[in-house]
């Protein structure tokens, strides 16, 4: 299954992003809405990937050191 992004106007779903689909090619749609969550369940849904990522893989090392010594040349 693929997802896109798509906007509706005028009474078409218009992606947003180029689709590789072979034209008249008839498919599916499930609409999901993108508008109308509040700031609260934006976070709590961050939160709650990240509470996931890192039960997956584990916590990401700081590379903030090797970046800095990097745009500096000290490689």
């Amino acid at each position: 299954m693929t997802t896109i992004e798509a906007v509706y106007s005028g009474g078409v779903f218009k992606p947003v992003d180029t689709v590789n689909l072979p034209e008249n090619q008839r498919v599916r749609i499930y609409i999901e809405s993108r508008d109308g969550l509040s700031i609260a369940e934006v976070l709590a849904a961050s939160r709650e990937h990240r509470r996931k990522m890192e039960a997956r893989h584990g916590l990401l090392p700081d590379s903030t050191e090797i970046i800095r010594a990097s745009r500096h040349g000290n490689e």
